[in-house]
């Protein structure tokens, strides 16, 4: 029995020079040989052999949560060429431990800093490093992203006043997805990307000609990933020298040269006199009638009645009195039939504007409206784009 042991003995430290001597951990030759190692972590300075961390998790089974979590911790200080590795590292841990949410929360953050940059992973083993990988590219191959965006070659350039009825934007995609290109709340375009280049035909909008900036969202989706990129598609107007152009009405109008006025206004004073017939029947020949009828009442009756010889005295002062009073009466109303009579003579002033044409500045403007026709052909927009920033 003695010799049995003895010769275990010589086994298990055969075996730990052996594991030392290849560079083995502790923890596997423990586990080959059945005795239980201690968590043998390496050092207090977490960051500064970070890669030897990660090796040591990986060679221990199911360790990608403790895994995560120390990559997690150690993150904010990882020098910034490093970080690309953790964080494909971060949610290749993620995704092991069965944790989607923190796979995709790395994913997302390494997608929106560091896409397109290759992985290194150098200090992994050849097994290791083929396993992240091919983990990492299944994830990077479904998830949607654009690389580029441009205007398409028929809509680079437009004329202003026809502008055509659909503006083309060509989108780089890193992988398949649905997408939707809106504009404010509105949506100008919804269908799906093919990975590579595809050619978006959108509705043109009056705000692409009007305004010299429009924000594009462009929205991404497959499966669960949502993401969203935010363009602006500029506009520069072209329009020749000496020329105003407003591009949200559309006026143009030269700067040197202005339209001349084709008809002037003449006032004329226009008199005319005339007798009012009414106002003479109405106001004059009733006060003369009055006025002669009185008249001849006094010299046809009373007067001779007042010199008569049979009149007595106190008949003669009475009919003294009526001769006076209707003098009197018959003066007043002769004199406001004079003046009614005067009245009805009467005089209109009109006043009619007169146009005149001048036909000089009626040939200025007609050529002034061909040269200004002309000049409108050549008023152009240039489109391009200009990235906004990518969010989630």
């Amino acid at each position: 029995m003695k010799g049995i042991l003895n010769a275990l003995l010589v086994m298990v430290m055969s075996g730990v020079l052996a594991g030392l001597l290849v560079g083995a951990p502790l923890g596997s030759i423990a586990a080959e040989t059945g005795v239980q190692a201690e968590d043998r972590t390496p050092a207090v300075n977490e960051t500064s052999d970070w890669r030897g961390r990660v090796v040591y998790y990986l060679q221990k089974a199911g360790e990608f949560a403790k895994l995560s979590a120390y990559l997690e911790r150690i993150l904010p200080a990882v020098p910034e060429p490093d970080k690309p590795d953790v964080l494909l590292l971060l949610c290749y841990a993620g995704g092991q431990a069965g944790d989607w949410v923190m796979e995709k929360k790395w994913l997302d953050r390494y997608m929106a800093d560091f896409r397109g940059l290759e992985p290194e992973l150098q200090f992994l083993n050849r097994r290791e490093r083929v396993k992240v990988f091919e983990y990492i590219q299944r994830r990077l191959s479904r998830y949607p992203g654009v690389k580029s965006v441009q205007v398409g070659d028929k809509s680079r350039r437009v004329h202003y006043f026809f502008v055509p009825a659909t503006f083309y934007l060509d989108v780089d995609a890193y992988a398949p997805s649905e997408v939707t290109v809106t504009v404010g709340n509105q949506v100008l375009y919804s269908g799906y990307l093919d990975k590579g280049m595809n050619t978006l035909p959108l509705p043109f909008e009056p705000a692409f000609k009007q305004s010299a900036a429009n924000r594009l969202l462009i929205g991404l989706k497959n499966q669960s990933i949502e993401v969203s990129k935010a363009v602006v598609l500029t506009a520069r107007f072209h329009y020749p020298a000496g020329m105003r152009f407003d591009p949200l009405t559309g006026e143009t109008a030269f700067t040197d040269r202005e339209f001349k006025a084709e008809e002037s206004r003449q006032v004329l004073r226009e008199t005319r006199r005339y007798f009012d017939k009414k106002h003479f029947m109405k106001k004059a020949l009733p006060a003369l009638g009055i006025g002669i009828a009185g008249t001849l009442l006094d010299r046809l009756a009373f007067a001779p009645a007042v010199d008569g010889d049979n009149a007595t005295p106190g008949s003669r002062a009475v009919l003294n009195g009526l001769s006076k009073t209707t003098l009197v009466v018959s003066v007043g109303f002769s004199l406001k039939g004079i003046v009614s009579v005067v009245k009805s003579f009467k005089k209109d002033v009109t006043h009619r504007e007169l146009r005149v044409k001048d036909p000089e500045a009626a040939a200025y403007n007609s050529q002034l409206k061909k040269e200004l026709e002309e000049a409108r052909q050549k008023v152009s927009i240039t489109y391009s784009i200009l990235a906004a920033g990518e969010e989630k």
